[in-house]
């Protein structure tokens, strides 16, 4: 069975002639509970492996209950990079940049919200050799093991979109202190470098938590499940930080 997917029980509405009105109530109301969890569970893997693991669907209105950011410069809501509606993405402030005077040159996702590890734009071609071969390396190995698949919400991006994801953190979050947990500044991002990229789903995060550092993939902070770098030696990640702020 898909892990992904619960199946409701069936309910019929014929009793049997051994049933009578109060056990079939109750065998009824017992039914209907376990399609409520049912439902729930399941809705409630489909927010996890939404990542929109970034920022930008958090600042637009992403689950607020679901981590928040992205450390060094990359995601929030259930993980995901970006989404639509919410009030925080407006450039209202003076020198502030809108998401408008964005495009797929700063590896903004113009396109949708996951980069897979092939696709010819700037987030993935930007990235450094050496990370996305292991990533597709890593790809390749994890389709084998269970059928994973590996996609980005975030690689390679320019100054002037960190720059963004930083303010917009700063007006979600209200201070620059609180930010920097989860974004960093526009000119100190491993993203910028494309040294960094956030993984889109929580199967592809769990896989590479525990298979990554064979292909030098480590998560870095530990507010941070979706995002990864080439940090392993010989096959070893080193202890994890507390978050992007170096607190």
């Amino acid at each position: 069975m898909n892990k992904n997917t619960l199946s409701p029980p069936l309910l019929s509405p014929v009793l049997s002639p051994s049933h009578s009105p109060r056990r079939a109530a109750g065998a009824l109301l017992l039914a209907a509970l376990v399609l409520v969890s049912a439902t729930g569970c399941g809705a409630a893997r489909n927010a996890l492996d939404n990542p929109g693991h970034t920022l930008v669907d958090g600042l637009r209105g992403g689950d607020s209950a679901a981590a928040p950011g992205e450390g060094d410069g990359s995601g929030d809501g259930t993980w995901g990079d970006d989404s639509s509606g919410g009030s925080a993405d407006n450039g209202s402030a003076e020198g502030d940049i809108d998401s408008s005077e964005l495009t797929a040159d700063d590896g903004y996702p113009v396109y949708g919200e996951r980069f897979g590890l092939s696709d010819d734009v700037p987030a993935v071609t930007n990235l450094d050799p050496t990370l996305l071969d292991a990533l597709r390396r890593a790809a390749s190995a994890a389709r084998a093991d269970n059928g994973t698949e590996i996609t980005l919400t975030a690689g390679w991006r320019s100054e002037r979109y960190q720059r963004y994801l930083f303010q917009q953190a700063v007006h979600r979050y209200g201070s620059v202190q609180e930010a920097s947990r989860w974004v960093m500044p526009g000119t100190t991002s491993k993203h910028l470098a494309g040294q960094a990229a956030d993984v889109a789903t929580v199967d592809a995060m769990e896989w590479l938590t525990s298979s990554g550092a064979r292909f030098g993939l480590c998560q870095v902070y530990s507010n941070e499940n979706w995002h990864f770098e080439l940090t392993a030696h010989k096959g070893v990640c080193p202890p994890l930080l507390t978050d992007s702020s170096g607190s």
